[in-house]
């Protein structure tokens, strides 16, 4: 999903508007495992390998990849502020209000914000903004559903996967004191 919007990216660069309206895609794979596994670290790791990815598929290549790492570090930040205590959907939301005010700034700043009128330039800050929520809420959503379908369930409770698979014995559980 991200290869063709980065070359949809590529190929509307001269409609800034129109490119920051994909924006929040990217922040997909990093909320996502959050989600899934909220530990530090795995924002970064999820971005740095979609950062991978697309970079093959891009003009951007190795930037693309260390780009992305710095994108999961900045989603990561509020989970990090609160110790990865906060998982609820406020804090997704923060995390896709403060890459999308990155990325609005950013791309405005890499056009050049002299260079854009008034208009398209808030346009541009406010696409930005409301995809990246906008998307962040639906990581909400995605992760909540991988959990439930048990993506994810088997490292959440400590159990190994190979545990959570298997049937339970009788009688050898942590009530009956067993192993």
């Amino acid at each position: 999903m991200l290869i063709p919007a980065n070359i949809l990216a590529n190929a509307t660069a001269s409609m800034p508007v129109l490119v920051s309206l994909f924006y929040g895609l990217w922040v997909l794979p990093a909320l996502v495992a959050v989600a899934l596994l909220p530990r530090f670290g795995t924002g970064v790791l999820a971005a740095t390998v979609a950062g991978l990815v697309a970079g093959f598929g891009s003009g951007y290549g190795p930037f693309m990849i260390v780009m992305m790492a710095l994108w999961g570090l900045l989603l990561e930040l509020p989970f990090l502020l609160t110790r990865y205590r906060r998982l609820g959907t406020g804090t997704f939301l923060l995390s896709g209000l403060l890459i999308g005010v990155v990325s609005g700034v950013w791309t405005a700043g890499f056009i050049g914000f002299g260079q854009l009128a008034a208009g398209v330039l808030a346009a541009v800050l406010a696409t930005a903004l409301a995809s990246s929520v906008v998307f962040a809420w639906f990581s909400v959503l995605l992760g909540g559903k991988l959990s439930r379908s048990g993506i994810g369930t088997a490292v959440r409770t400590g159990a190994a996967s190979t545990a959570a698979s298997a049937p339970a014995t009788p009688g050898t559980g942590p009530e009956a004191g067993g192993r």
